[in-house]
């Protein structure tokens, strides 16, 4: 069975990506391998590089005074690094190609559920490529059938991903504000033909970036107003390897380390997700500083305390 396009432009480009400057030789001996025995003719070779282009808008460049060898220039590999949606497009199908190539292996590799909502996934993409509003119904808790669905109408800016649920962030024209919104509770969610205009100084990135999660502290009223700190924690030093291999923020700064424990410092607003993120380490974590930020956990160490007694 013949591989689908999209996966041979990935492979190609990940294949220059780890192994630059190869001649068309030595690709296509490593297709062969790859694919078990499907031939790579120089003309399908040049229709996949058109198509990296145009899919990833990288240019496979050709150096014909070295025996042309084809390679990815430095300026694009370092597009590669920035585009943090490149990025995860390639990481995922990668994983995503190992997993479907070992499908005999089904009962062996064991995967996380993942909430459903990628229909309205794509509706809310396919809206945002016209900056179009959206209207939809939104149920906040399942679990309760008295519970009415109330209906929004929202200007999306953007998505965002986190811990295996995607959220869709935007104004909304129902509430005047901004709002995020869970999509796996998203229902009946139109395209208006209402357009919006998408704001110059909004950046989805930065807009997240002094946050740790989802929730901001714009909309985090089960806490109050929140300060911008400079949190520091002691972790113990074996669960330490465990920080520096995945950092909890991309803040997270090394202070000190010694044999017993190392001190980690985060510079952010410290909303629920961090304080859930830090709970789930509560075992080997304790909070430093500041004062307001040890003092808020200690109170919910024992608000957990009291569920035992």
């Amino acid at each position: 069975m013949s591989l689908p396009v999209d996966y041979k432009y990935r492979w190609l480009l990940n294949l220059l990506i780890n192994n630059n400057r190869l001649t068309f030789e030595e690709i296509a001996e490593r297709w062969y391998k790859q694919s078990e025995g499907e031939r790579l003719n120089r003309r399908t070779f040049h229709n996949w590089k058109y198509g990296v282009a145009d899919f990833y808008n990288v240019v496979i460049e050709c150096d014909k005074a070295e025996g042309y060898r084809y390679y990815i220039g430095k300026e694009h590999l370092e597009d590669i690094k920035r585009d943090a949606l490149n990025r995860w497009i390639l990481k995922t199908m990668e994983v995503s190609d190992a997993v479907a190539k070992h499908k005999r292996l089904k009962d062996r590799i064991l995967l996380e559920e993942v909430p459903s909502g990628n229909e309205t996934l794509e509706a809310i993409l396919d809206a945002m490529e016209g900056n179009n509003v959206v209207s939809f119904e939104y149920i906040k808790n399942f679990d309760n059938p008295e519970n009415e669905p109330s209906v929004y109408k929202l200007c999306p800016y953007c998505v965002k991903q986190f811990e295996r649920r995607w959220y869709v962030v935007g104004f909304c024209l129902t509430r005047n504000q901004m709002r995020k919104f869970s999509i796996d509770k998203i229902q009946k969610l139109e395209k208006t033909e209402k357009t919006f205009e998408l704001p110059d100084d909004f950046d989805g990135e930065a807009y997240f970036k002094p946050f740790f999660g989802i929730i901001t502290g714009v909309d985090d009223t089960r806490m109050g107003k929140i300060q911008f700190e400079h949190v520091e924690i002691k972790v113990d030093k074996d669960r330490a390897k465990y920080f520096r291999s995945l950092p909890l923020h991309h803040t997270q700064q090394e202070k000190e380390r010694t044999e017993e424990y190392t001190i980690f410092t985060y510079d952010l607003y410290p909303t629920i997700d961090f304080y859930q993120a830090l709970l789930h380490e509560a075992e080997h974590v304790e909070v430093l500083a500041p004062a307001n930020v040890r003092k808020k956990m200690k109170a919910k160490i024992r608000a957990m305390a009291e569920r035992y007694k």
